[in-house]
């Protein structure tokens, strides 16, 4: 609608209607945990990320998986994908680490998505271990009844 200002509409009948209001921002974060300042924080969480890649990709590269034969293959993939997502962490640490001397948000972003899809990971593989864990129970248990029926 050309020609009328921001925040008002026409309606059908030809009179001006108040369009929604903007939600107002929330101001931008000055401390981290309290203690430090948010830059620091950023930084520490970027040298940690850069941290957790090297060590996952050093253990790639060095076939640092020994086979357990206590563990289902399932739970041996899922160690393995966790592993190989997070040589990636390397990577989106040293953005974290490049966003910050640059101070450019979408650097840091490519961080934060990291951070939130290494979280989703990490609660699909709690419940892939956590429901392995409890068939294991389950075996144990039925195992255990069949040796009282001795």
């Amino acid at each position: 609608q050309v020609g009328q200002p921001p925040g008002q509409s026409e309606t059908s009948a030809g009179q001006k209607a108040p369009s929604a209001m903007p939600l107002p921002l929330l101001p931008p974060a000055e401390q981290c945990c309290c203690v430090c300042p948010l830059l620091q924080g950023v930084q520490i969480i970027s040298c940690y990320t850069v941290i957790v890649g090297t060590l996952s990709m050093l253990t790639l590269l060095m076939g640092g998986f020994v086979e357990k034969p206590s563990q289902s293959e399932t739970l041996q993939g899922i160690v393995i994908v966790e592993t190989a997502f997070r040589s990636l962490a390397f990577f989106a640490g040293m953005k974290g680490l490049m966003g910050i001397l640059f101070r450019d948000p979408r650097r840091l972003r490519l961080l934060m998505l990291y951070h939130i899809a290494d979280m989703l990971l990490y609660f699909v593989a709690f419940a892939v271990r956590e429901g392995g864990a409890c068939r294991e129970l389950a075996n144990l248990q039925s195992l255990r009844r069949g040796s009282h029926d001795l």
